[in-house]
């Protein structure tokens, strides 16, 4: 089983829909195991809360992409 392990960058490209967002979609809607370690999804937290002004919005988005 193939398992891949995400970062805060591949994370904001789909987010921000970046150059690469394409691919990390189709990784996050196979079947692949994706792993994120807490410090970069707190990277995409304090990126989003940033960008957005609010630290409940940006809570949010995260927590969609985890699951």
């Amino acid at each position: 089983m193939t398992i891949y392990v995400m970062d805060a960058c591949a994370a904001l490209a789909v987010l921000n829909n970046e150059a690469g967002a394409d691919q990390v979609e189709a990784i996050l809607s196979s079947d692949l195991q994706v792993l994120m370690s807490v410090v970069n999804a707190l990277e995409v937290c304090y990126d989003m809360a940033r960008r957005s002004g609010s630290v409940n919005q940006a809570k949010a988005t995260v927590d969609d992409l985890l699951s």
